[in-house]
């Protein structure tokens, strides 16, 4: 079986979450194909989802070094620095990918830049995001992260209102939602935004 093969049958187990095995066809691929940019991307995309931050941060630099202009590979290195604690570095990788794609990155940087406290900039990018794609879930609930971040609730609520008019099973939403009810001191509807959130996500 050749690399785009594997390849393709490991993205589509990543897709179905088995991202295990989806992790073995990439192995095997590059068995076959050992400087294929995507297929190091992709290698380093599933580690990251098992949290092999350093051997996703391997490979995915190793895929920029082949070829820099990849977007999501961009957008995964940020991610791993994100999860390394290392905001600025992340804010830095989701530089590069937002020159290339400002309509999908814009918001995950917004979100490194809360992380480190920059919340004007973070706004910022969500104000950029917004004007590009307005009906996009992902924004808003970012924009109520941040709100939520700088504690303000009443602008926080409003946002997760607008992200859950866009979609109405988010778990997370419904329980950021809860948690906001209960700062502003409403226990009833906190414990009914609650309740939505385990009937979608029993995990929550």
């Amino acid at each position: 079986m050749g690399s785009d093969e594997l390849n393709r049958e490991g993205a589509e187990l990543g897709k179905r979450g088995d991202v295990k095995h989806a992790l073995e066809k990439f192995e095997d691929a590059l068995q076959a194909d050992p400087g294929h940019p995507t297929l190091l991307a992709n290698r380093g995309a599933a580690k990251l989802e098992l949290g092999d931050l350093e051997g996703a941060r391997e490979d995915l630099d190793r895929a920029l070094q082949l070829d820099p202009a990849d977007p999501a590979a961009l957008n995964n290195r940020a991610m791993v620095a994100a999860k390394m604690g290392r905001f600025r570095e992340a804010v830095a990788f989701y530089d590069r990918a937002v020159a290339l794609k400002p309509e999908r990155y814009l918001v995950y940087r917004a979100g490194a830049k809360a992380q480190m406290g920059d919340y004007a900039g973070a706004m910022s990018d969500l104000d950029r995001a917004e004007k590009l794609t307005p009906d996009r879930y992902d924004t808003h609930y970012q924009r109520a992260v941040v709100h939520r971040l700088m504690e303000h609730l009443p602008a926080a609520r409003k946002s997760l209102d607008r992200a859950l008019a866009l979609w109405a099973d988010s778990a997370e939403a419904w329980a950021s939602r809860g948690e906001i009810n209960s700062c502003l001191g409403e226990e009833k509807s906190a414990l009914a935004a609650y309740d939505r959130a385990i009937a979608l996500d029993p995990r929550n």
